[in-house]
Order: C-alpha cells, then structure tokens, then sequence
C-alpha cells in the first residue's frame, strides 16, 4: 500500500467510514477501510472475516430485515445515475455475546462507471437524538398533565391502564386467516381510537400522538392484499410507545400531588373532592385493582352519582362493592375469552343513577359479561330446597333468575361451584330495609343489568350499626 492510500485508510478510520466500491451492475468490487468493517462484524472481541459478495457482506451488517432498504437504494440509483443518496440511520444487527447495537448512516456516491456507498458510525449521534426524544417526551407530557383537570385525569388514568391491556391483549390474540388477522386489525384500530378520544378530552398530546400512529398503521395494514402474522409484527414497539406515555403520565400525576414534607399542614389544605368525583374514581381503581388479581379487564362509566343523597351515599357504596365484586369474579370473562366470542377484550361496567318519577332514586348497574347461567341457578335451587326438580322445568327464565334474592339460595356444594354464596339473599335484605326494591335482568353469554329503586332522601334508613362494606 502506498503512502496515499494509506493516508485514506486512516482518515476513513479515524472518521468512522467505510467505502464499498461498486461496479456499474453494483457487484462489490472493493472494500476502502476493511478493517473497521471487520470490526463492526465483529462478535465480541474476536475478529470476523469479510464476506465475499455485497448482498452477504451487506446482510451480515444490518441483518435481512434492514438491508431490504440498502437494495431499494440501489435501485433508486440506478434509474437516477447521477444523484447523492442518503438514507436514515439502520441499526446493525444484534450481535451475540452481549454486544452493543450499532446504527450506521448510508450514503450512496455516483461514479463514472459504478457507485460508491459509504457507511459511517453514528451511534453515538441516534443515542443523544433518543435522549432528546426522550426530554421532549417527559416535558411534553409533563406540560399536559398539568395543564389537564385533577379528577378527569385521575379517572383517565384507571381507565387507560385497561385499554392498554386490551390492546395488548388483542394483539396476542390468535389469528391464522386473512379474515381474523383483518378483523384483528379492526379491533386494535378501534381501541386505539377509543382511547386518543379519552386522551385528546383531557388534551394529552403525547399520547394522543401515540394513538394516532397505532390506528393509522392498523388501517395501513387493512390496506395490504395479502396479510400475514408477521406483518402486525411493527405494531408492538408502538404499542409500548402509548403504555410508555401512560406510565409518564401517570407518574406525573403521582408526584403533583406528592406535597413537601415541610409544607404547613395549612397550606398543604385543598378543596375536598365531590363524592360523585371521589366514588367513580373509587370504583374505577377497584375494578383495575381486582381485575389484575383475576386476570380480567373492566372498564367503569358512571353518570348521575351527583343526585345521590347524602344519607344514601353509605348505603350506595355497600351495594356497589357487592354488585363490582359479583361483575368481576362471576360477570366479566378473560380477555382471551372475550376476544374468542367476538367482545372487546376489556369490559364495560356502568353505573347510572337517575330520579325515579315517583319519587327517590333509581340506580342501575349494567356489565357486558356473561350473565348468569339459568341452568346453574336451577340445580341450586334444587339443591337449596327451593324448588323440586319438576318445577324448574317449568319455570321461566326471569323466574329462574329471581330466585338468587330467596333467603337460602347458594351455590355452594356444586360441583362447579365458584365461591358464590348467600350475598345477593343478604343484598335483597338490605334494600328491603331502605324501602327499596331490586331486580335483575341478564342474557347468557351477554350482559346483566341490575336496578335498584331507594325512596326519598330520610323515608326509610336502616340502623345506624349497619356495616359498611369496603372494596
């Protein structure tokens, strides 16, 4: 080697380039800086030789998926001979042994009979870019956090949590045929969209930014003739992306309310939530709570919760946390199970209360789960002494299901017994004793509604040693 090309190798090496020279059919002809390159293919400490030919050299550098946008460069450069091109950094391939992932800048040179392409090193360049993406992320989601009302963020937040758990439940859902893999899509789509429009309510940008990127890939893919598992393959990354933004959020949120240790008790002071505020925000976190015991997903929506007096507001909360309870353990299948019979993975809870027209309040709970099965409610009151054999034949369903309020009723001793046991009896009670009535409607496999009618404020109210139950 002469002393010019020598001097070329070492300012190749010292920028961090290697040349590949090609030919006018873009055959590699040779290597400028090959020992940097052997470097780079290095694993570990060991060296690594140079493969011979471009597409083995060019495939053992960025790996098949990676280097597909090297050959549509190519390509590119042959139909425009006499233009520069650049490309957008590629990560390396991992390397085994612990290695480092590279990212390498692509540059493609037009020469009079072939092309050159120039790699450089630019991790170090992507690596402060992450960490300015980063600082950009957590200040942006800082500002909307703030700037977001306390209550409806709080509310957002136990809400999100579910939808992302949904979406990621749906992504591991099962799909083999074009039509499941679509109709997959169509539910990831969905999802996302019903969360951006939760978040861009509370004006939370980040995420409604990370939303918007799910959806639009999830209806690109909707686009493409041919589907196959791999092809959702991208929308994981971007699904971390939005649980990413949750998690900031929601760690903003926590440290905003977090007062300092030597703050005056006095100053420390705020205004007291409203019940309707501090109860759906009760429940919504129940609902995530137990819900992440068994293994379920339920989303909460509650309206009206501002009419409920306030003599009735002790009561109202010990008949929810039985009717959430019984929703959650009974009601609401699995995310797997939901998706398998055409649901959303997660389900819907609501909660509405209204005045009744003659008076008092009328409070319904309503769950998309899977209802009571009639067939179970029978041999138990069989077995509960409650009716003969020959009677529950002839029973209707809404009979069949009226039965769960009589004193006795249980489940227990059956053979697919769930813990279910004389609750909704001791429920019934209770409401009896307020001067109400309660009632339930369901569909197998579909929903259960239950409603429950308390009279006026002061009418009726039990002892004051009733015990109120907690969540």
């Amino acid at each position: 080697m002469n002393a010019s090309a020598q001097a070329a190798a070492a300012l190749l090496d010292n920028a961090g380039v290697v040349a590949l020279e090609l030919d006018a059919g873009h055959q590699l002809q040779h290597v400028h800086n090959a020992a940097l390159l052997s470097r780079w293919l290095a694993e570990g400490t060991e060296s690594a030789a140079l493969p011979e030919g471009r597409d083995l050299l060019l495939e053992r550098l960025f790996g098949p998926r990676h280097v597909a946008a090297v050959h549509e460069a190519l390509v590119d450069l042959r139909a425009m001979p006499q233009t520069r091109l650049e490309l957008d950094a590629l990560p390396a391939r991992q390397l085994r042994g612990g290695a480092p992932v590279h990212h390498f800048s692509v540059t493609l040179l037009p020469l009079e009979h072939g092309c050159l392409l120039l790699l450089r090193d630019v991790t170090q360049q992507q690596l402060l870019l992450l960490e300015l993406q980063e600082a950009r992320a957590l200040h942006d989601a800082a500002m909307a956090a703030l700037r977001a009302p306390p209550e409806g963020l709080r509310l957002f937040l136990g809400s999100a949590q579910a939808s992302i758990s949904a979406i990621r439940a749906t992504l591991r859902m099962p799909a083999r045929s074009q039509e499941a893999l679509r109709d997959k899509l169509a539910r990831l789509g969905a999802e996302a969209c019903s969360l951006r429009s939760e978040a861009a309510a509370l004006a939370l940008s980040p995420l409604v930014r990370s939303c918007d990127v799910v959806a639009e890939v999830a209806e690109a893919l909707q686009h493409r003739d041919n589907l196959r598992g791999d092809d959702l393959l991208p929308l994981a990354p971007r699904i971390d992306a939005i649980a990413a933004a949750i998690g900031m959020t929601s760690r903003i949120e926590e440290q905003r309310y977090e007062p300092p240790a030597a703050e005056e008790p006095a100053r420390r002071t705020r205004r007291s939530a409203a019940w309707h505020e501090v109860s759906e925000r009760r429940w919504s976190e129940f609902l995530r709570g137990r819900g992440e015991e068994i293994g379920s997903l339920a989303r909460l929506t509650m309206s009206g919760a501002q009419l409920v007096p306030a003599s009735h507001r002790r009561h109202v909360d010990e008949i929810l946390s039985h009717l959430l309870r019984n929703a959650l353990d009974h009601g609401i299948e699995t995310p797997e199970e939901r998706l398998a019979s055409g649901k959303t993975a997660a389900g819907r809870v609501t909660i509405s209360f209204v005045l009744a027209e003659q008076g008092g309040l009328k409070m319904t709970v309503h769950d998309d789960g899977r209802g009571f099965d009639l067939s179970r409610i029978g041999r138990a009151a069989v077995q509960s002494g409650l009716l003969s054999e020959e009677s529950m034949i002839r029973r209707e369903a809404g009979e069949l299901v009226g039965l769960i309020f009589k004193p006795g009723f249980t489940t227990e001793g059956l053979e697919d017994d769930e813990g279910q046991g004389r609750g909704m009896s001791y429920l019934r009670r209770k409401v009896t004793r307020l001067g109400g009535q309660i009632s339930v409607a369901t569909k197998p496999g579909r929903y259960t509604l239950f409603t429950i009618e308390l009279p006026e404020s002061g009418q009726a109210e039990e002892p004051a040693s009733t015990a109120q139950a907690t969540p």
